[in-house]
């Protein structure tokens, strides 16, 4: 079989849709296609690869279709899906789908409409990833050419009468028919390969097809300032030829490895992630070259130095709606090529053995149709946003670079973008650079064929703008969208490290007594600017706050700050606690969080104020059953005063200290003798305390020992107390010293505490007195009389002083009785050695002068005595053991008076008595009670008794009232001349003298 004529257009069937695509226009005036002619873009899928052969253009004039060629089956669907048929009415707002026939490629469609209102037809192709928008007409004639032609959407409002449209395959055969001639050749811009047969001036060739197809204005890519492709600047063919310079190198490169290749989608390309030099296996990314030269065939220049785009600058027509058919025909590799099953040898696997498919060019073809003087819209504005702020990308502090995403919507397949970011008026290209030319852009597509993403990783931290306008396959820019990213806090700094110490103020000598202020020393680590967060800003200063006050230091070019801070005044041995805080301002007033808070006691270095300890000679308590005596020192504590530690010492060690410095003869020597002579002749321990008292900076803390462990002093300033115990039997005097101890753990000198002498109280009691108590005989008008006598036997103490105490009945519990008296005993007169005193007891004490005994109650008495008090001042002696219990009752050796003022009134109740007692007391006590006895005697009749009332009766019970009287009603109303008597009956049963009355009268 000879070779076909591929020349001829009868040698190429049609492609199928998913194979070959293209567009064909009139772009009209467009400002970047302002030249005359048609244009028109082959568009292969990728998996075509490149063609074997050079393409061959045959160009066939349609003129204005004719009858036969048209078709107007399509299916219409209305907004809810509902089929419609012509004529049918578009609303607002509800949208109308026509669906061409899957039996026939469509290529160029127009729709007829009448009352037209602001109609807009969308031609769609369907894909993979869903239908997507080709072109889109505006306004009236609705014609739109493009292949394939899947959908159409009308919107607006208008009443549509019919489509019409043209299949590929019809207007192929037609070409046919016309035995159409060789138009035009468009080859790659290189020599044959391998797989690939080209032409011998293709380098030429493709340099005409760059500059028929150059566009006349720079790109809005380009152009950062321009808001419309109007506003680009002009720009000539030779400079689109000078764009593409620097990347013709990296295309043909590409070019010339896939067709030397059999399989060209295996070819790869690796590049290094981290520029040159940096690559290597774990850090190159890896592309495939044929997919790297379909990205780069979304720029038109690409397209048509590669040959697959190119322009018709002389149509044979040019009356307006006729239309002009470009088939562009070469060999390709198939997508749906017959197959050759060819089995493969078995490898012993159980599965069914696989097929290989073997694949043979194919002369295919593809019809792009361009109507004259029917330009479709310009790409439609891009929809943007909202944006996604993304993170700091990584730069060199203070540089702050941003990552921003853009969604795009609303996207042409298969076009170009500009992307210009605007700070203030400020605008500025997003596209990568070659050979001082921007480089085609194409979103990050999603999903949706329409919907993108453009990232921007060098966005920076304040509001920006961003515009977006979109390039179709033949170089027409559309309008921009735009949209605002808002601005991004800078991160900000890192919360520093604060490091503090306290340095005490010196304690110059004298040691002064006001206010002292000691050092805070300050250090901050300051961070490298490589440290910082990616976005931050430079470190402008640390600002450390004390106790609420800050003090502000500047950063510059430290990398660590180191500061000192004057610390709060403190009082004497005084204690503060302080709280430190830092944080860091970088350049744009951005603050960090505070640092962990530093909390430091301050303490000052000089000692506490001494305690002060009243001097003098101190003595124990009493010895207790254990033989231990208590030692007591009590002093009020003041400010700075955090623990006391008390020392102690005796009589002996001080002595033998003096003795020493009498040997030594030093300086010390003649007080120290002095002070031996004038202890040599004292008597006691009242007369040798004050002599050590008076020497007591003679004696060192080497002579006392420490008291077990310091003692904390109160929370506030009061009263502390010091205990310590002693061995009764102790004979000399003991010596206590009390310092203070600071907050900074300095104690107060020991030379200036207090040298405290203390003696053993002795158990100096007497013997027990004995007691003799006797009544005197009662005297008309004298008050009952006790007669006391208090007798001490000799014994190893003689008696100082007695006291006398008195109860009523019971007396065991000493506490519970009256201090009768109390006063000092003689001295034994007799060779006995008896001490005596006497003392007549009439009921009154020192809490109740007035009082008296009374008669029928039974006293107790018991008698203490105790040694004068210990030499030098010292405490009270002990009471002794207290006498034996002696008790006695008084009573009267007469009856008792007879009442007085007896008086008798009757009205119309009872008869009332009334009468009183010259004893305002009837109170018998234990013994017995008073009563008064009342008898009634009527005229002619005995006496009887009425009443018995006892005299100790309260008023609200019957007793006697407040005008000293008592009252006794009769039962009955009673005749005149009724008589009464009235006696009183002590405790004893014995009755006072009758008193009597008469009623006289009612």
């Amino acid at each position: 079989m000879s070779p076909a004529n591929l020349d001829s257009i009868q040698a190429y069937v049609l492609a199928a849709p998913d194979e070959l695509g293209g567009l064909a226009m009139d772009p009209g005036t467009a400002p970047h296609l302002d030249g005359a002619g048609l244009y028109f873009r082959l568009l292969p899928h990728p998996e075509m690869a490149l063609p074997r052969t050079h393409l061959r253009v045959f160009r066939h004039n349609l003129g204005f279709p004719a009858t036969s060629l048209i078709r107007r089956d399509i299916d219409w669907r209305d907004a809810n899906g509902n089929p419609l048929f012509p004529p049918f009415n578009v609303s607002t707002g509800s949208p109308v789908t026509g669906y061409l026939p899957e039996t026939g490629t469509c290529t160029w469609l127009t729709v007829e409409t009448d009352n037209l209102v602001n109609l807009t037809l969308d031609a769609y192709a369907f894909t993979p990833t869903g239908r997507t928008l080709v072109v889109s007409k505006a306004g009236s004639p609705y014609t739109v050419t493009a292949t394939p032609i899947n959908a159409i959407v009308l919107t607006g409002k208008t009443t549509v009468t019919e489509v019409r449209w043209l299949a590929a395959q019809d207007v192929l055969d037609a070409a046919r028919d016309a035995n159409t001639p060789l138009w035009r050749r468009m080859a790659l811009p290189i020599p044959s390969g391998t797989f690939y047969q080209g032409i011998t001036d293709a380098n030429a060739q493709a340099v005409a097809r760059l500059l028929r197809t150059a566009p006349r204005r720079r790109g809005m890519d380009e152009s950062p300032e321009a808001v419309e492709p109007a506003s680009c600047p002009t720009a000539t063919p030779q400079e689109e030829q000078t764009r593409l310079a620097a990347l013709i190198p990296e295309i043909n490169s590409r070019l010339q490895s896939l067709i030397n290749t059999a399989t060209p989608e295996a070819l790869n390309e690796s590049k290094p992630l981290n520029g040159p030099g940096g690559g290597g296996a774990n850090n190159a990314l890896t592309m495939g070259t044929l997919s790297l030269l379909y990205q780069a065939l979304h720029d038109p220049g690409i397209a048509s130095w590669v040959g697959l785009f190119d322009a018709d600058l002389s149509p044979p027509t040019t009356t307006a709606g006729n239309v002009v058919a470009y088939i562009i025909a070469g060999t390709w590799r198939s997508r749906h090529p017959p197959i050759d099953v060819e089995p493969l040898v078995s490898t012993g696997d159980a599965s069914a053995p696989s097929t290989r498919a073997l694949f043979e060019p194919t002369e295919m073809a593809v019809v792009l149709c361009a109507a004259v003087a029917r330009t479709p819209a310009a790409p439609p504005a891009p929809t943007l946003g909202p944006v996604r702020l993304g993170p700091w990308m990584p730069r060199a502090v203070p540089q702050a670079r941003r990552q921003v995403v853009v969604p795009v919507s609303n996207l042409l397949d298969g076009g170009t973008v500009s992307f210009i970011r605007g700070e203030g008026s400020t605008f500025t290209s997003l596209h990568r650079v070659a050979g001082g030319r921007a480089r085609p852009l194409v979103p990050n597509r999603l999903t949706e064929p329409t919907r993108g993403e453009l990232v921007d990783t060098t966005a920076p931290a304040g509001q920006v703008t961003y515009r977006v306008a979109q390039r179709d396959l033949i170089g027409r820019w559309g309008a921009v969208g735009a949209v605002t990213a808002a601005a991004l806090a800078r991160p900000p700094p890192p919360a520093p490290t604060l490091r503090v110490d306290y340095v005490q103020p010196p304690v110059p000598s004298p040691m002064p007594l006001g206010m002292l202020s000691g050092t805070l020393r300050v250090r901050v680590p300051v961070p490298a600017p490589g440290a910082l967060a990616p976005g931050a800003n430079l470190l402008d200063r640390v600002e450390v706050t004390l106790d609420g006050v800050p003090s502000v230091q500047n950063v510059g070019t430290a990398t660590q700050l180191s500061f000192d801070l004057p610390g709060p005044p403190l009082e004497r041995a005084g204690r503060r606690e302080v709280t430190l805080v830092a944080g860091f301002v970088d350049t744009g007033g951005a603050a960090s969080a505070n640092s962990e808070p530093q909390r430091l006691v301050l303490r000052d270095p000089r000692s506490a104020l001494t305690p002060a300890v009243a001097p003098g000679l101190r003595f124990t308590t009493r010895p207790d059953a254990t033989g231990r005596a208590r030692v007591r020192l009590a002093f009020t504590t003041a400010t700075g005063q955090r623990a006391f530690r008390l020392f102690y010492s005796d009589e002996r060690r001080l002595l033998h200290h003096l003795r020493r410095l009498v040997e030594l003869a030093g300086p010390e020597a003649p007080r120290a003798r002095a002070a031996l002579d004038a202890l040599a002749v004292a008597s006691d321990a009242a007369s040798r305390a004050p002599l050590f008292e008076r020497e007591a900076s003679l004696f060192g803390r080497e002579l006392f020992e420490p008291v077990g462990a310091p003692i904390d002093a109160p929370a506030t300033p009061g009263e502390q107390r010091l205990e310590h115990d002693l061995p009764a039997s102790l004979l000399v005097l003991s010596f206590y010293r009390v310092v203070s101890v600071s907050e900074a753990q300095v104690e107060s000198p020991f030379s200036e505490s207090i040298l405290v002498p203390v003696a053993v109280l002795r158990d100096d009691s007497p013997q027990r007195p004995v007691l003799e108590v006797s009544a005197r005989p009662e005297q008309p008008g004298q008050p009952l009389t006790a007669r006391v006598r208090i007798r001490v036997p000799r014994g190893t103490f003689t008696a100082a002083e007695f006291r006398l105490l008195r109860g009523i009945e019971g007396g065991q519990d000493i506490n519970r009785m009256v201090v009768v008296t109390q006063g000092p005993i003689a001295p034994a007169s007799g060779p006995d050695g008896m001490q005596e005193v006497e003392f007549s007891d009439t009921g009154a004490s020192p809490l109740s002068p007035a009082k008296t005994l009374r008669p029928f109650l039974r006293y107790t008495w018991r008698a203490q005595v105790r040694a004068a008090p210990a030499p030098g001042g010292g405490p009270p002696a002990a009471w002794s053991e207290p006498s034996a219990l002696v008790a006695t009752t008084f009573v009267p050796q007469l009856p008792p008076e007879p009442v007085t003022g007896l008086t008798v009134q009757q009205q119309a109740t009872p008869a009332q008595l009334r009468f009183g007692h010259e004893d305002p007391l009837l109170d018998g006590g234990p013994v017995g009670r008073y009563v008064f006895e009342v008898d009634r005697q009527l005229p002619g009749e005995q006496l009887e008794r009425i009443k018995t009332l006892h005299a100790d009766l309260p008023q609200a019970s019957g007793g006697r009232g407040a005008d000293g009287l008592f009252r006794v009603t009769d039962t009955r109303v009673v005749p005149v001349g009724t008589r009464y008597r009235v006696c009183l009956r002590d405790p004893m049963g014995r009755t006072s003298p009758p008193v009597l009355c008469t009623l006289e009268s009612p």
